[in-house]
C-alpha cells in the first residue's frame, strides 16, 4: 500500500512544536511586565538607569529559567529538528519583520518625545501616537506570526495595541500613573504562556516516549 508524504507539511508541524509549550509566550510576557516596573521603581526615588539595569536582570534571569525548562522538560520529549532552507528563509523574513518592528517603534516613540507628532497633529497627538504604535504592533506581529507559523502572535499583537491606551484611561480614571497596560496585558500573556505549557506537559508525558 502506497501512503503519500508531504515533507513540508511535515516540516511545518515539527516547526509548530517550537511554540508549542507556551515558553515563547511566557517569556514575550515577562518583557512587557518586567519592563513596566520601571516607572515604578522611578517613583520610588530609584534612578532610571538603574531601574532599566533591574529590568534587564529580571528578563536575563527570566530567560534563563525557560531555557533550564526547555532543555529539562521540553527536550526529552520532542527532542530537536534540523529544518530546510526554505524554512530557514521563513526565520530570516521573521527576523527582519522583528527589526522593522522595533526600528519603528524607536521612531515612533522618539517622534513623540522630541514633539514632532505634537506639532503634526496637535493636540490629538498623544492618541494619534498610541494609534500608530498600536498598528506597528498589529503589523509586525501579524508578520512573526504569518511567517513562524505562530498563531498567538495574531492576539498578542492586539493585545500589545491596546497597553498604552488602556494604561492611559486607568490613569484618567484612576489618577495612577503606573503602566498597568503593560502589566495587565504582559500578565495574560504569561498566564496563557503558563496554560499552555502545563497543557504541553499533560499532552506529552515522558512515559509515552518509547525506552531503547
Amino acid at each position: 500500500m502506497r501512503s503519500n508524504i508531504d515533507l513540508k507539511e511535515l516540516e511545518r508541524s515539527a516547526f509548530r512544536t517550537t511554540f508549542e509549550d507556551g515558553l515563547t509566550d511566557v517569556l514575550l510576557g515577562a518583557v512587557f511586565v518586567v519592563m513596566s516596573l520601571v516607572p515604578l521603581l522611578e517613583s520610588w526615588g530609584i534612578q532610571r538607569a538603574f531601574g532599566y539595569l533591574t529590568a534587564f536582570a529580571l528578563l536575563f534571569l527570566v530567560w534563563l529559567v525557560i531555557r533550564t525548562v526547555k532543555i529539562q522538560f521540553v527536550q526529552p520529549r520532542m527532542g530537536t529538528a534540523v529544518f530546510g532552507p526554505d524554512r530557514k528563509n521563513r526565520m530570516k523574513q521573521a527576523r527582519v519583520a522583528l527589526a522593522v518592528m522595533l526600528l519603528a517603534t524607536v521612531a515612533l516613540v522618539a517622534l513623540t518625545a522630541t514633539g514632532v507628532m505634537q506639532n503634526l497633529f496637535g493636540s490629538f497627538a498623544v492618541w494619534s501616537g498610541y494609534f500608530f504604535i498600536g498598528a506597528v504592533f498589529v503589523v509586525s506581529l501579524s508578520l512573526l506570526a504569518f511567517f513562524l507559523d505562530y498563531p498567538r502572535l495574531y492576539v498578542y499583537g492586539w493585545f500589545l495595541a491596546f497597553m498604552d491606551p488602556f494604561t492611559v484611561w486607568l490613569g484618567t480614571s484612576t489618577g495612577w500613573v503606573f503602566p498597568r497596560g503593560a502589566t495587565v496585558f504582559g500578565g495574560v500573556i504569561v498566564l496563557i504562556g503558563v496554560f499552555t505549557f502545563v497543557r504541553f506537559l499533560q499532552r506529552h508525558p515522558l512515559s509515552e516516549q518509547p525506552s531503547i
